[in-house]
């Protein structure tokens, strides 16, 4: 057995949003193309059942913001680092839970979810790739601990509150560093630009927020070739074939007289078939935090936290996405805002070629770049001791 067959390499993960499962994914795909079989750990394997629990508690709070202006403003206040005591408890509960949990064996980790491994019980001689929320990976950062760990980080604006130590809920404070351009991370299937068949993509949120917007879009839009993605969510699933009938079935596809629909009970299922579908759609139609991967240009929807202003601001700069609506638009009802994103649409008023054109000349994709750097590490790590 070659030694690069030998490495076990665990991707933690959370399956509260999609995000995180589609950056594991892409790097799994990278990390397979490189010879190594890595695991995908959600909660559920990471985790005590207590513990479990507790995260999936806290995210379900955390989600409810997605559908509250006010509960936004709370949000953003606990994870700009006002209220570091609120961020740090919510750890601690779920590292006291997680007393009993199980123990990951690996040569090296990748978090995609910094809970997950923050909590996790892992040998403090294990390296770990951290990616830090919420979307691009521009910055990778080094740290000399008793555990390497390596930042992935989003932003130049995110860099330097955690190099200031403002960024509670992630508490790093950077002491050496090196930087890498790493670009986005995008599945190996939507790595590169392929030429369109006009399919329009509409994808919703991983909270389930925008529900009303997007079923909006889908009433007034004049299309022929449009794949709605309904991940796991079968409250959504269930509300878009109230607007329409299945003709045919080949899950996760549930093709309809109006448009195909993707839904799957298991959400890996749901989030191939995104990939396999976005490496030749002509636009997705998205939340800025729903970016992770550019497999295709973008036309963005309301944000909701502060990072996912961050990200939309980056990728409209770049030119492979923009916004839908402006800022006074963003406040009227969903119904509202769906109804004139379709309107603009049958006009052509988006340019959808323009940012797939754009889309071509970026050719970045950070899943490689991890994948090199953990079977590094992992090698490293190997050599010294499988385990400890």
């Amino acid at each position: 057995m070659r030694e690069i067959e030998k490495l076990k390499i665990g991707i933690t993960t959370c399956s509260m949003g999609n995000g995180h499962w589609m950056k594991a994914i892409a790097i799994q795909a990278a990390l397979k193309e490189r010879g190594v079989e890595a695991e995908i750990v959600d909660e559920s394997q990471a985790l005590s059942s207590g513990a479990e629990k507790a995260m999936k508690f806290f995210e379900g709070v955390y989600n409810m913001a997605s559908k509250s202006r006010v509960l936004q403003k709370i949000n953003e206040f606990i994870s700009s680092g006002k209220n570091s005591y609120l961020a740090g408890w919510f750890e601690y509960v779920i590292l006291k839970l997680n007393a009993k949990g199980p123990a990951l064996e690996y040569h090296c980790i990748i978090s995609t979810y910094p809970t997950i491994d923050k909590v996790a019980k892992i040998a403090k001689d294990v390296p770990i790739i951290r990616l830090l929320p919420d979307i691009y990976a521009h910055d990778l950062y080094f740290e000399e601990s008793k555990r390497p760990i390596t930042y992935v980080v989003s932003s130049k604006k995110l860099k330097k509150r955690i190099a200031k130590g403002k960024e509670a809920a992630l508490s790093i404070k950077p002491k050496k560093s090196n930087i890498f351009n790493t670009g986005t991370i995008t599945h190996p299937k939507s790595a590169s630009y392929k030429q369109d068949d006009g399919t329009l993509f509409l994808k919703l949120g991983g909270a389930g927020a925008q529900q009303t917007l997007l079923l909006a879009i889908l009433e007034h839009i004049e299309h022929d070739n449009i794949v709605v993605f309904a991940h796991s969510n079968q409250e959504f699933y269930e509300k878009l074939l109230a607007q329409t009938t299945i003709t045919e079935i080949s899950e996760p596809f549930y093709y309809t007289d109006k448009y195909t629909i993707i839904y799957h009970e298991d959400k890996r299922t749901a989030l191939e078939a995104f990939e396999e579908v976005r490496q030749y759609a002509k636009a997705c139609i998205a939340k800025p935090g729903d970016v992770t991967s550019a497999g295709t240009a973008y036309l963005l929807l309301y944000p909701i936290g502060l990072q996912e202003i961050d990200n939309a601001n980056w990728s409209n700069a770049k030119g492979f996405t923009q916004w839908a609506l402006s800022k006074k638009e963003m406040q009227l009802s969903e119904y509202e805002q769906g109804k004139l994103i379709a309107q603009r649409i049958n006009n052509g008023v988006y340019d959808f070629d323009a940012m797939r054109s754009t889309l071509q000349d970026l050719k970045m994709n950070g899943a490689y770049d991890i994948a090199d750097l953990a079977i590094k590490k992992a090698s490293k790590k190997l050599k010294k001791h499988p385990f400890s």
